[in-house]
C-alpha cells in the first residue's frame, strides 16, 4: 500500500519497458521528429539527439495522447527521466509506461484541467545506447551532465521556457524532472541553474550531487589524474593511437575468451569482460547491488531490463571481429566465444574517480537555489544518507513532499515495489 505524502517541514527526513522499440526516430540538434497515436497505451519509441560536440544521446519516448473528444487545447505536460550511475533509461521500464498510460488516460477521459503527457527517458553519455564522450574529455563530472541535458532539451524542442525569465515562464513552458540516484543530483543542479526550465523535480533515492570534503580536493585530483593515465593506456594504447573504447562499436576489442561456463565471464586483456550469455551478465548486475552500502538488493526483472540495454553481442562488434581474426591468426583459442557472448557497452571510464567533486558548501548553495516544488521519495533499504546530508536537505532544499517506501535503491524498477512509487509520483504530479 502506498504511503501518503507528508509535508516535510514538520517531519524528519529519511532520505515492462520493451528492449527494442518498434520505431527509431533520429533527431539532430535543434530539430525533432515525433510520432503520433490515438491510443491511450502509447508504445515506446526510440529518439536520438546529436549534440554540438558530436555526442549522440539516445532515449526512450512515450508520446502524448492525441487531443480528447472535448476539443481541449491543453499544452503537453513534459516529463524527462534521468537515471543513476551505470544504469540507463530502462531503469524506468515500469514507471514511465505506467505514468504515460495513467496521465494520458486521465486527459482523454476528462474535461478538467488534465494535460496530455509526453515522457522521455534519457540515456546519459556513456550509458545505455548513447555514445561515449571523446577520449580527450573527462567522462565523470556531474555538472557537465547538465550541459548534455540542456542540449537534449534543445533537440526535443522542450527548452521554449529557456528564453524567458523565471517570472515570465509559466507551467506550460516548463518540464518535470523525474530522476533516480545520480540523476537526482543532476535534476537538483538543473533546477538551481535553470529555474526558468524546471516546473518541479521528483527525486527517487537521491537528492543532490555527491559532496566531498574541501580538504580532500588535492587528493581527488591526484587520484583522477593517475587513474586516467593508466586507463588511457589500457583503452587507447600507449600513445593514444587506438580507437578502442572511443565508441560503443569498439568496446569489445582486446577481450579474452570466456573462461569456462561460469557466470563471471572472461577477463579481457584491456579491461573488457566478456560474459557467456545475457543471464550471466544479469547475475553480475544482481550481485553488484548486494555489494553497495546499506542493505541493498535488485530483482532479476529490474536487472534484466537494464542489462539488455547495457550490453551488446560481443562477436558482432567490428572491434571483436578484428580481435578474433588476429587471435586466430596467432593460433589462440577463441572457441569460448559464441553468438550469445555479450559485453557491457557503457563507457569504462565512468568507473574512474572524478576530477572534480562538489564540496558540502557548494551542494548546500545548490539546494538553496532550488525554488520549484520538490518531491523526495526514499527506500527503506536504499542508499544510506548521513545526518549532515539529511539536515541540508531538510533546511535548504526543503521538499514540499516526501515519503519513505518499502524496497531497495531501485524500488522504482522492481516489480514488487514500483507500484507504491507510482502512486506517490502520480499524487505529486496531480496535486
Amino acid at each position: 500500500m502506498s504511503m501518503r505524502l507528508r509535508l516535510a517541514s514538520n517531519a524528519v527526513l529519511a532520505l515492462a519497458s520493451q528492449r527494442s522499440a518498434k520505431m527509431s526516430l533520429s533527431t539532430t540538434r535543434g530539430s525533432s521528429n515525433n510520432s503520433s497515436s490515438s491510443s491511450i497505451g502509447m508504445k515506446c519509441v526510440e529518439r536520438k539527439v546529436t549534440c554540438s560536440d558530436g555526442v549522440t544521446l539516445s532515449s526512450q519516448c512515450w508520446p502524448a495522447a492525441s487531443p480528447s473528444s472535448s476539443g481541449s487545447t491543453s499544452k503537453t505536460r513534459k516529463i524527462l527521466c534521468l537515471h543513476g550511475w551505470l544504469d540507463n533509461s530502462a531503469s524506468f521500464h515500469l514507471l514511465a509506461p505506467a505514468l504515460s498510460k495513467r496521465l494520458n488516460s486521465s486527459y482523454q477521459s476528462s474535461s478538467s484541467s488534465s494535460k496530455p503527457t509526453e515522457i522521455v527517458a534519457l540515456d546519459l553519455p556513456g550509458h545505455g545506447l548513447s555514445s561515449h564522450k571523446s577520449k580527450d574529455g573527462p567522462p565523470q563530472i556531474l555538472a557537465e551532465y547538465c550541459y548534455y541535458v540542456s542540449e537534449f532539451l534543445d533537440g526535443l524542442g522542450w527548452s521554449n521556457g529557456g528564453d524567458k525569465t523565471s517570472d515570465e515562464a509559466d507551467g506550460d513552458d516548463k518540464i518535470i524532472l523525474l530522476s533516480h540516484s545520480m540523476g537526482a543530483g543532476i535534476s537538483t543542479t538543473m533546477a538551481a541553474a535553470f529555474p526558468n526550465l524546471v516546473d518541479s523535480i521528483i527525486l527517487l533515492e537521491g537528492a543532490g550531487p555527491l559532496a566531498r570534503r574541501s580538504e580532500d580536493t588535492a587528493k581527488h585530483i591526484r587520484n583522477a589524474v593517475e587513474r586516467r593515465k593508466r586507463g588511457n593506456i589500457a583503452i587507447y594504447g600507449e600513445h593514444g593511437e587506438g580507437g578502442v573504447g572511443d565508441s560503443v562499436a569498439d568496446i569489445g576489442a582486446g577481450a579474452a575468451a570466456p573462461s569456462g561456463t561460469g557466470s563471471g565471464g572472461g577477463k579481457a586483456r584491456k579491461g573488457v569482460r566478456v560474459y557467456p550469455n545475457l543471464d550471466a551478465a544479469v547475475d553480475v548486475r544482481v550481485n553488484t547491488a548486494r555489494l553497495t552500502p546499506g542493505n541493498q538488493y535488485l530483482s532479476r526483472e529490474a536487472a534484466r531490463a537494464m542489462v539488455e540495454r547495457a550490453t551488446v553481442s560481443y562477436v558482432t562488434t567490428p572491434a571483436a571481429q578484428a580481435a578474433l581474426s588476429a587471435a586466430r591468426a596467432a593460433g589462440e583459442n577463441v572457441q569460448g566465444f559464441t553468438d550469445e557472448s555479450v559485453v557491457f557497452r557503457h563507457d569504462p571510464r565512468l568507473q574512474w574517480p572524478s576530477l572534480q567533486y562538489f564540496t558540502r558548501e557548494q551542494v548546500d548553495a545548490i539546494y538553496a537555489d532550488v525554488k520549484c516544488p520538490v518531491c523526495l521519495i526514499s527506500a527503506q533499504d536504499g542508499w544510506p544518507f548521513g545526518e549532515r546530508e539529511r539536515k541540508s536537505v531538510q533546511e535548504l532544499l526543503r521538499p514540499a513532499y516526501f515519503t519513505t517506501l518499502p524496497g531497495s535503491h531501485h524500488f522504482h524498477a522492481d516489480p514488487d515495489s514500483f507500484g507504491a512509487v507510482f502512486d506517490e509520483v502520480v499524487a505529486f504530479i496531480e496535486r
